[in-house]
């Protein structure tokens, strides 16, 4: 099986449900995803942070009393350290931006506006899918230098 000659051809309709959506949505899930993950560590983490002063009221016993906070401190170091490795606050930052953007693109596209007011319908869509790729290029150079400064900040 070889290739299409030439270069690939979609039409507006095409590329509107299946890229820019799909991307869209995609994004915005992925945000969505990475912004529960971000507030639940954050809040378990809050949560064993204050139980270390309470635990340290709560039992008389020496033994109990250093079981406890080392095992509060533990899980408060295990969730920041996911958290530094996984970067899910700037992850939902990011994707979240990424899937506004294009809603952005697409709705000032399909309302003729701003600088899709052209007459040409083939140079606005030319535009548009343009624009829109260049968007999801520049997000893609984005987490990958994210995955690049996670994984330095693994090594140090």
């Amino acid at each position: 099986m070889h290739a299409p000659e030439g270069p690939l051809q979609m039409d507006e309709t095409t590329y509107l449900e299946e890229r820019l959506d799909d991307q869209i949505n995609w994004y915005g899930d992925k945000s969505t995803f990475n912004k529960n993950r971000f507030t639940r560590f954050k809040i378990a983490e809050f949560i064993c942070t204050a139980l270390i002063p309470i635990v340290s009221i709560a039992f008389i016993e020496p033994y109990y009393l250093k079981l406890s906070t080392g095992i509060l401190g533990a899980i408060v170091l295990i969730i920041q350290s996911i958290h530094g490795l996984s970067n899910y606050q700037e992850l939902w930052i990011e994707y979240r931006a990424v899937s506004e953007t294009l809603k952005h693109e697409k709705f000032m596209y399909l309302t003729q506006s701003g600088i899709y007011s052209e007459d040409d319908s083939n140079s606005r869509f030319q535009l548009l899918v343009s624009r829109c790729e260049n968007i999801i290029s520049h997000e893609n150079i984005n987490w990958t230098q994210l995955q690049k400064s996670s994984k330095e900040n693994k090594n140090c």
